[in-house]
């Protein structure tokens, strides 16, 4: 919800030095979101945090971050072939939800792919949804 804000401001005005800057992008929004979440309820004394709480990637349970994630997930049918849909929305869950490196998941046994190749697969997805979000923001915003 934090990158739709603002018809999609954060996406509009975001500029990275490279294409794996975008995954980057998207673990901090949702690194800083979960960390907002986990403050808020810390304030409210009804509401105490345990003192050991540590807070890691694969924590996310925040509600915002998982409905984005959803629509990001649905978006994905729009720019993955319909041959490699189900493993390329492995992937991606695997390495936005779960924090998982490239490393480990080319170490499962039903992914078939290699360290590179997991790297390219989720550079190829993250472009793809970047121009996909990126056109959807224009329509919106051209539209009387």
């Amino acid at each position: 919800m934090r990158l739709c804000a603002n018809e999609r401001r954060a996406l509009r005005e975001f500029t990275g030095a490279n294409e794996l800057a975008f995954c980057g992008f998207l673990r901090r929004v949702a690194y800083n979101a979960v960390q907002d979440h986990l403050r808020s309820r810390k304030n409210r004394p009804n509401e105490p945090l345990p003192d050991d709480l540590q807070v890691k990637s694969a924590d996310f349970q925040d509600l915002d971050f998982q409905l984005l994630l959803g629509e990001i997930v649905d978006l994905l049918d729009m720019v993955v072939p319909p041959e490699t849909a189900e493993r390329d929305k492995t992937l991606f869950l695997l390495y936005f939800r779960q924090g998982l490196s490239a490393r480990s998941i080319a170490g499962l046994p039903d992914m078939g792919l290699s360290e590179k190749g997991v790297e390219s697969a989720l550079l190829r997805m993250t472009k793809q949804l970047r121009v996909l979000m990126a056109s959807q923001s224009q329509k919106g915003s051209s539209t009387p």
